[in-house]
């Protein structure tokens, strides 16, 4: 039985490609991003950033009452 663990691998930009077949193209690692997901993040993001805003402005009033 053949040890693949001892197999030396090839070096980056010198892949022999014989594990693909010949007319399958390289596919890339990365996934396309996803336009929902960004927009989805995007929302959140916006979302939060008008709590923090809010949260701070509520603790300024709160602030200034208690020091006047």
């Amino acid at each position: 039985m053949e040890q693949t663990a001892l197999r030396p691998k090839p070096m980056p930009g010198q892949e022999s490609g014989g594990d693909r077949a010949s007319g399958t193209p390289r596919r890339p690692h990365a996934a396309p991003p996803r336009r929902g997901k960004r927009l989805t993040t995007l929302l959140f993001a916006v979302f939060v950033g008008t709590v923090l805003v809010l949260s701070g402005i509520g603790l300024g009033t709160v602030g200034a009452t208690v020091i006047g």
